[in-house]
């Protein structure tokens, strides 16, 4: 990680200018098609456009988003759009995703995407309310949910499965990520870089299992992978207890009743870890922190859905690893 504006005011003013003028670079170069329309090329369940004067109206296969519309995804849904350069942009459930026309910049006002940005595009920038991402030819993974009431800290995360971007804070603050890398933040600081399996993320991810067709960079991602297995790399590490879960199970998005099970589950199994339990599941999957904060102590109804006696130990839980709940997101894993 890098301090773009540090030491004197001469060279912090060289810094800041020598990154404004490489990002106005990278959004005006001469091979860049800038950003004019997207047309949705695959809808899953509740996706629709949120309009400023009128009430959201959904969308439909093949519809044109124009003038940067906001769009919007539900529970257990999600979305793709291509713009005319061939950028893919794909939403998770949750999100709220935008565009600025005639520039290449984007905006990730909450949720989670997969990007992938054309190599000799011109490059893109992806803006959220506390960390921007430029984009130079790469497909990763943004997710980003800004502060509330309860939760006065914003949180984000990033992954890069092949390509490199570089992540840039307010307070100038930068760090750029490499295939099999990712980071956290809190708008602050950066976390320190870990490296997660590519080859488990496009197996496990809604990103790539829920979309009809496969992404145009695959290849390269698929190489990636290739090229992590020969370097032995990626060594997966022993999770800590009650570290993993909340994350997805048989290939399905949990519900919020689910997830209250999971947690009145855990913290019945062992009281004493009850505020562990609940700032891990908070941490893991921060996209279901409402879900999360409003489990009660009623008892559910899923009669222990997702624990079998022959494979879960209540005495010892690190043995069980269970796999993502959230598709977007991809286990933590070695730090580099």
């Amino acid at each position: 990680m890098t301090k773009l504006f540090a030491g004197t005011s001469h060279t912090k003013f060289i810094a800041a200018a020598s990154a404004f003028i490489w990002t106005i670079a990278i959004a005006t170069s001469a091979h860049g098609v800038q950003l004019q329309a997207a047309r949705v090329t695959q809808v899953v369940k509740d996706v629709k456009v949120v309009l400023e004067k009128a009430a959201p109206r959904p969308v439909a296969l093949s519809d044109l988003i124009r003038h940067g519309t906001p769009v919007s995804t539900g529970t257990q849904s999600r979305s793709e759009l291509t713009f005319n350069d061939l950028t893919i942009t794909r939403l998770g459930a949750n999100t709220t995703f935008s565009f600025k026309p005639g520039t290449r910049e984007m905006n990730l006002i909450d949720g989670a995407i997969l990007f992938q940005v054309p190599k000799g595009s011109g490059g893109a920038t992806i803006r959220t309310a506390g960390v921007t991402a430029a984009i130079t030819g790469t497909t990763g993974i943004g997710e980003f949910h800004p502060a509330t009431a309860r939760n006065p800290h914003l949180f984000s995360k990033w992954l890069c499965l092949e390509g490199t971007f570089r992540l840039y804070l307010p307070n100038g603050e930068s760090v750029e990520l490499g295939p099999g890398q990712m980071v956290t933040t809190d708008g602050t600081s950066f976390s320190t870089v870990l490296d997660f399996d590519i080859a488990r993320l496009v197996s496990t991810s809604l990103f790539f299992t829920g979309f009809d067709r496969p992404l145009p960079s695959l290849d390269l991602i698929v190489l990636e992978e290739q090229k992590q297995l020969a370097s032995m790399r990626f060594a997966p590490t022993t999770p800590k207890p009650y570290s993993r879960d909340f994350r997805q199970v048989a290939g399905r998005e949990l519900s919020c009743d689910w997830v209250e099970c999971i947690l009145q589950a855990a913290i019945a199994a062992n009281p004493a870890a009850a505020g562990e339990i609940r700032d891990a599941a908070l941490s893991a999957a921060p996209m279901l922190r409402d879900c999360i904060e409003a489990a009660t102590n009623e008892p559910c109804s899923f009669q222990n859905a997702f624990f079998q006696v022959s494979t879960t130990s209540p005495t010892n839980p690190q043995d069980v690893v269970p796999p993502p709940v959230s598709p977007e997101q991809p286990p933590t894993t070695s730090s580099r």
